[in-house]
C-alpha cells in the first residue's frame, strides 16, 4: 500500500509556482522574439509526419485508456496539418500589431498564466500553453483526467529543444476532490480553463475579481448539406462525413453532433445519404477502430436507438443503421427536432425543407454552435454561410476538415491572444 503524504499535492503546486518565479525573470530576459523561434521549432516538430512526439503520443494516450493508436495518429495528423511555426509566427505578430495599433501601446504579460485542461482530445492541449508561453508569461498546466498524456510530452519537446523555455512551462496533477489544491491552483492573475458550462461557472466563483478567466465551456458542431449537393458520386461526400465523425471518436466540440439535409425533398436525400454515411462508418470500423467505451455511454447508445425504434413503430419515418455492438450508429429522422448525441459514432440526418426551417432547428443549440461543415452549390452557400453565422457558428468549414482549424481561429467567436494579456498605453509627455 502507497501512503501519502496529506499534502503532497499542495507542496508540490507551490514548489512549481516557485520555479515558475524564476522562469518568469527568463522570459522577459530572453524576449518575445527568441521565445516565439523556440515554440515555433517546437510546433515544426510536432507537425513532422514522422516525429517521434506523435509515436509517443499515441502509444502512451492508448496506454492510459484514451484513444487507439490509429485514431490519435489520424486525428494529429489532420490537426497539425497547418499548425507550422510559419503559422505561429505569422498569427502571433498578426494579433500583436493589431493589439498595439494605438500609440503609446504596450503588450503585457501576466505574471503567470495557469491552464486548467478539460476533455480527452490532445489538440488543445499543445496549443494553449504554447500560446500563453507567447505572450511571455510562465505556464502552470493542470492536465485533463481524460489525457494524462499530452501536456507533460509538450514540456519535455520544449524542453529538448531549449532547456531555459522548458522552464517555463509546469505540469500539475491533483485529485479533482482537492479542494485546497484547486485554491492553490487559482491562485493566479490569469486562468484559461476548458470544460462543461458548469464547471466554468463554479470555478468563475471561486476567482478573485481581479483575476482573467479565459473561458471555453460546452460547445457543439453540426454539419449542414443542401440537397442539391448530393449528387451520383454520394460516396465521395459519405467519406468526408464519415471521417468528421469518427475523428476523436466525436469527443470534441469540433465532431458533428448532427447532419441537417436542406431543401425540396430533403427527406429523400436523408435516406440516400444516411445509407452512404453508414457505409463509410463500416469502412472506418476496420483501419480507424474506435475507442472501447464504458456501461454508461453504451447505455445512453442503446436508449438513443430505442427512442428511434419507438418513433418508427409509432409510424414516423425513422430509420436506424448500426453497426456491431454500438461502434457506430446512423438514425434517419423524420423531422428537425433537437436530440441529444451520445458521441461515439452515432450521427443523425434530418430534413429540412427551408433554410428558415435549418434556423428554427437550431435556434436550441444556437448559443453553443461551434463550426459547420456546409456542403452547397455556390448561390446557395453564401446564404446558408450568412444564416449560420448570425446563429452563432464562429467557423465554416468544408466536410473532412471539421478536425482540421486553423492555427489562428477565433475559437469561441474571440480573438486568440487578446485575452491571454494585458494592454496598457502610455501616453506622451506634455509638449513644454
Amino acid at each position: 500500500m502507497k501512503i501519502r503524504w496529506p499534502d503532497e499535492s499542495q507542496e508540490r503546486l507551490t514548489a512549481a509556482r516557485g520555479r515558475l518565479e524564476v522562469a518568469r525573470e527568463i522570459l522577459s530576459d530572453r524576449g518575445a522574439d527568441s521565445v516565439l523561434g523556440v515554440l515555433a521549432a517546437v510546433l515544426d516538430r510536432w507537425q513532422d509526419s514522422e516525429s517521434p512526439w506523435r509515436a509517443r503520443l499515441a502509444e502512451e494516450l492508448e496506454a492510459a485508456g484514451g484513444f487507439p493508436v490509429a485514431l490519435t495518429l489520424a486525428g494529429l495528423k489532420l490537426g497539425l496539418e497547418h499548425w507550422s511555426g510559419d503559422a505561429l509566427r505569422e498569427t502571433i505578430e498578426r494579433e500583436r500589431s493589431a493589439l498595439l495599433c494605438g500609440p503609446g501601446r504596450r503588450w503585457i504579460p501576466f505574471s503567470s498564466t495557469h491552464i486548467l485542461l478539460g476533455g480527452s482530445i490532445p489538440m488543445p492541449s499543445l496549443l494553449q500553453p504554447i500560446l500563453s508561453m507567447a505572450c511571455l508569461s510562465p505556464v502552470l498546466v493542470k492536465s485533463s483526467s481524460r489525457d494524462p498524456v499530452t501536456a507533460p510530452l509538450l514540456a519535455e519537446s520544449i524542453r529538448v529543444i531549449d532547456e531555459e523555455i522548458g522552464s517555463a512551462l509546469e505540469v500539475v496533477s491533483f485529485p479533482s476532490h482537492d479542494e485546497a489544491g484547486l485554491d492553490l491552483f487559482l491562485d493566479s492573475p490569469c486562468i484559461v480553463a476548458s470544460g462543461h458550462d458548469a464547471t466554468i461557472h463554479s470555478l468563475a466563483s471561486r476567482l478573485e475579481n481581479t483575476t482573467r478567466l479565459v473561458a471555453y465551456g460546452h460547445r457543439l458542431s453540426v454539419q449542414v448539406v443542401d440537397r442539391e449537393s448530393i449528387a451520383d458520386d454520394v460516396m465521395v461526400l459519405a467519406r468526408k462525413i464519415a471521417l468528421d465523425v469518427a475523428l476523436w471518436d466525436q469527443q470534441g466540440c469540433l465532431s458533428p453532433a448532427a447532419l441537417y439535409v436542406v431543401g425540396p425533398d430533403a427527406s429523400e436525400g436523408v435516406a440516400r445519404l444516411g445509407q452512404a454515411v453508414a457505409t463509410a462508418l463500416e469502412d472506418l470500423n476496420e483501419t480507424l477502430p474506435p475507442s472501447e467505451i464504458d456501461t454508461r455511454i453504451s447505455t445512453q447508445i442503446v436508449h438513443e436507438r430505442d427512442q428511434a425504434a419507438m418513433r418508427s413503430a409509432a409510424g414516423n419515418a425513422t430509420a436506424i443503421l448500426t453497426g456491431p455492438g454500438t461502434s457506430w450508429t446512423v438514425v434517419l429522422e423524420s423531422d428537425a427536432s433537437w436530440r441529444p448525441c451520445p458521441g461515439h459514432r452515432f450521427l443523425r440526418l434530418s430534413p429540412v425543407q427551408e433554410s428558415r426551417d435549418l434556423e428554427r432547428a437550431l435556434a436550441p443549440v444556437g448559443v453553443h454552435l461551434s463550426s459547420v461543415a456546409l456542403t452547397a452549390p455556390a448561390p446557395r452557400r453564401s446564404e446558408l454561410e450568412e444564416r449560420l453565422l448570425s446563429l452563432g457558428a464562429s467557423r465554416i468549414c468544408r466536410p473532412g476538415r471539421m478536425q482540421a482549424p486553423a492555427l489562428d481561429w477565433p475559437h469561441d467567436g474571440q480573438s486568440l491572444l487578446a485575452p491571454l494579456v494585458r494592454i496598457g498605453q502610455q501616453e506622451p509627455p506634455p509638449i513644454r
